[in-house]
Order: C-alpha cells, then sequence, then structure tokens
C-alpha cells in the first residue's frame, strides 16, 4: 500500500519540489554523484521487535520524530505558493512553450509483409514549439489567485471539486492550485483514462467544474448523461490540440446548461472580479488520485494538505 499510495502522490510531489527549487534551467547541469555519506537511515529508537519484522526505519537527518512541514508556516499546498512567491519574487517560476506548427511527413520504412521484407509509407508528425516563456514567482502566485477568484465567479466553492482529466502542464499546476487557493479539492485521472473510468470517477467525487484537454471533450460528453454533477467546463489552452467545434456543436446540442470557457477566459473573469483567498486547513482534502483503472475500475485515494506536505518535506526542506 505504501508503495502504491507514493506511486499516486509522487507526480504532485515532484511539481511541488521542482516549483520551489531556485534554478535556471539555462544553467543548471545534472551529474550523477554522492554528495552525502551513508548512514542515511537509522532504526527508530525503541521499537518494539516485532517477528518477521525489521525495525522501522527514519531519515538519519530526522531520527527522533517524523517531520511534517519543511519550514514553520507551510502547512498546506496553497502556503508552497504564498511562500515561493515571497522568497523567490521575480526569478522564473515555471515555463511553458506552445505549438507553432505541425509538420506531416511520408516515409518509406521496411516491414514484413506476408514474409516478404516490403517498402511501405508510413506517416510521421513533427510539432515544431516557440522557446519556453517564463512566469515569475510573483507572477505565477497571481495567476493562481486569479485562476481561483474564477471559480469563485462562476458560483464555485469548498467543499466543491474540481477534476483534472488532462496532460500535466503549467496550466494543469495553475488550476490546482487555484482551486486549493479557495479551499476546493482537486480530483485527478490519467488523461488516457477511458469513458467508463473517467463516469466511475466523476459519479463518485460529484466534481461540479473539469478541466480538460481540448481533444478529450468527446469522451468527457459521452460520460456526462450519468456525470449530472459537472456544470463547467474548462478547456486547455496550451495544448497541443485545439477544441473541436463538432464536439462543441454535438456539447451544446445534448447539454446546453453547461458552461464550457478556455483556461484564459477562466482567468480573465477572475481578474475581472478579485476576491480574496480562501486559504485551506491542513485536514482538509486536497486531491482525490485516481489509478489508471488497468486492473479493473480505478480507485480514488485521498490525500489531505498535511499529507501531501509531510510526504514532501524531507527533499523540498533542503531547498527553502
Amino acid at each position: 500500500m505504501g508503495i502504491l499510495l507514493f506511486s499516486y502522490i509522487f507526480p504532485l510531489l515532484l511539481l511541488l519540489f521542482l516549483f520551489l527549487s531556485n534554478m535556471s534551467s539555462k544553467t543548471a547541469v545534472f551529474e550523477p554523484r554522492m554528495v552525502k555519506r551513508p548512514p542515511f537511515t537509522v532504526e527508530v529508537s525503541g521499537s518494539p521487535q516485532v517477528p518477521g519484522e525489521t525495525i522501522p526505519r527514519r531519515n538519519a537527518n530526522f531520527p527522533s520524530k517524523l517531520i511534517s512541514q519543511p519550514v514553520e508556516g507551510i502547512d498546506t499546498i496553497f502556503d508552497f505558493v504564498k511562500y515561493a512567491a515571497s522568497k523567490f519574487g521575480n526569478q522564473n517560476a515555471v515555463g511553458s512553450r506552445t505549438l507553432l506548427k505541425k509538420h506531416h511527413e511520408t516515409k518509406k520504412v521496411k516491414k514484413m509483409v506476408n514474409g516478404e521484407l516490403q517498402h511501405v509509407d508510413k506517416s510521421w508528425t513533427y510539432f515544431e514549439l516557440s522557446g519556453y516563456k517564463y512566469l515569475s514567482y510573483k507572477e505565477y502566485e497571481t495567476q493562481v489567485l486569479q485562476i481561483g477568484a474564477g471559480f469563485r465567479k462562476l458560483g464555485l466553492n469548498a467543499p466543491d471539486r474540481v477534476h483534472m482529466f488532462a496532460s500535466t502542464s503549467a496550466h494543469w499546476l495553475s488550476v490546482a492550485h487555484g482551486a486549493m487557493s479557495q479551499s476546493m479539492a482537486i480530483v485527478t485521472a490519467y488523461d488516457t483514462l477511458g469513458e467508463e473510468g473517467l463516469r466511475h470517477s466523476l459519479l463518485a467525487t460529484k466534481a461540479k467544474a473539469i478541466f480538460l484537454e481540448p481533444h478529450l471533450l468527446k469522451t468527457l460528453i459521452s460520460t456526462l448523461k450519468d456525470a449530472k454533477s459537472i456544470e463547467f467546463i474548462i478547456h486547455n489552452t496550451d495544448s497541443e490540440q485545439e477544441i473541436r467545434q463538432e464536439d462543441l456543436d454535438v456539447l451544446k446540442a445534448s447539454h446546453d446548461h453547461l458552461t464550457v470557457i478556455s483556461f484564459e477566459e477562466l482567468r480573465q473573469l477572475g481578474e475581472s472580479n478579485p476576491v480574496p483567498a480562501t486559504p485551506p486547513k491542513p485536514e482538509d482534502l486536497a486531491c482525490i488520485m485516481y489509478t489508471s483503472g488497468s486492473a479493473g475500475t480505478p480507485k480514488g485515494v485521498e490525500l489531505k494538505h498535511s499529507n501531501v506536505v509531510a510526504a514532501g518535506t524531507p527533499p523540498i526542506s533542503r531547498n527553502l
């Protein structure tokens, strides 16, 4: 269970770690080397010996107790955003690239056909991307607050939930942090999750809003007959795909009560209608993370803010 749970929270911890790591991507050089000498873990003093089990171990830097926060004042995921903005200010925080053009090319490749080696045509698609555009830590905090205010203007409040059905990106992270700035939990599902898996996660969590990649709108439409809690659909605008008009037409024809807006429209809505943040508490629900569903019905794991902060404390604390 420990390994399984770690596999769920690792992507979120990695995003937090990268977000708080104060280094330039242009100058950083990563080389494998040992920076500390063992022992890296030690036995927990006073633990009883249980037959067939080993003595529990802890990080050698914190042998006396479990550390639940990297520094005083960081108790929730939203606290990370505020702390980073105050400490790193105008330094680069998150960067992203946009799709400029798709290049299509057909090449001859070798392939066995009926036991005979033949040269056949194969199509290839290449993506031409822009250079990285960065937001500073302060700009990122502002964007997060705008996204949160945008949700509030739409009528969402805690304990409403925001479903995340998209690839991890700068916008994904902004929507997640924006929801949390208003004490709303997110629901994360693999963007490869099929129709049945998505339907299950929507019904179980009763999310009112969903953030998705444009090309996944068709998958969502198939679930809306059952997932009646969804009221708002926010589509990503830094995706490699564009939203298809035919999908929008089908959605409007069958579910005209739904509101469909882009990430940028949600941000602008919050910019025009600012409201103070409603910070979450450490014991509030932060995220429901769903498995891929490859071994059956996807399973949701509930994580409190305190869980994520505590799990990420040892590696992150060395960078603060």
